[in-house]
């Protein structure tokens, strides 16, 4: 994926129960994962158990990689917690906010990829404006969803699906007598390579905490060759807003 120093800000593990597991509306994995200066956030999505359309395999809608981010869920800090006696500490809450883009905006998260694997494009081929599907975060029928453009991606035990972060994508409810469990990671280009995770995001570690590093760059040592260096230790990076990054929150939000 031309990643260069690759960090984890989450895993999870998802079970749909047998006639069961719920759905998950349609959503981009960046409205919750965000990087700066460019959407770097990739799922990979791992299946224990055979996806199939019955027992809620992934949905994706055709081409939707390649559209802009639509909106951001993030913490805001408000008022002076009425809880509290200390007037220092306030509520914060989270919301969800649109995404005003503009010409000079970071391409959508495909062309971070595209860069490094298919060479330089050209960030304005890509749409500027911000989109809205009135069906996002709404219950939708298998009819619906194939109506609007979604495909099914059944697939064996074993298999793992990997996607950027905008692709707009859901599963339906397991309506099988089979259980579908999954493992799932969200990856992002990490601040060695001079990426920020965003201080907005709802997700952030006590203390503002390094994510797990998967490895580090390669180093150049004192005779010009290159090695990797074995460590696991992030550092921090710059803030995409001024927003209190330090708050404990761990929330799932699944495919």
């Amino acid at each position: 994926l031309g990643y260069h120093a690759p960090v984890v800000p989450q895993s999870m593990y998802i079970f749909k129960s047998k006639r069961k597991g719920g759905e998950v509306t349609s959503h981009q994995d960046a409205t919750f994962l965000q990087t700066a200066p460019a959407q770097t956030v990739v799922g990979l999505w791992l299946a224990i158990d055979d996806a199939t359309l019955e027992n809620g395999c992934l949905w994706a809608r055709n081409g939707s990689h390649t559209e802009p981010m639509r909106r951001a869920f993030v913490r805001r800090r408000g008022a002076a917690d009425r809880e509290s006696e200390d007037p220092a500490v306030t509520t914060t809450t989270m919301v969800f906010e649109d995404v005003v883009a503009d010409d000079d905006a970071a391409p959508p998260a495909h062309a971070w990829f595209d860069d490094r694997l298919l060479g330089a494009t050209t960030s304005h081929e890509y749409a500027r404006t911000v989109r809205r599907v009135p069906w996002e975060g709404a219950s939708l029928t298998r009819e619906d969803v194939a109506a609007r453009g979604y495909v099914p991606l059944p697939v064996p035990a074993g298999s793992l699906v990997v996607f950027p972060g905008t692709l707009d994508h859901l599963s339906l409810p397991n309506t099988s007598p089979h259980d579908r469990h999954t493992f799932q990671l969200h990856v992002i280009e990490g601040p060695r390579a001079g990426v920020a995770w965003c201080a907005s995001n709802w997700l952030q570690y006590a203390h503002g905490g390094p994510f797990l590093e998967l490895f580090a760059p390669p180093e150049e040592t004192d005779e010009g060759d290159t090695c990797i260096a074995a460590s696991t230790e992030n550092v921090s990076g710059t803030t995409c807003s001024d927003d209190d990054s330090s708050a404990e929150g761990r929330h799932v939000v699944p495919s």
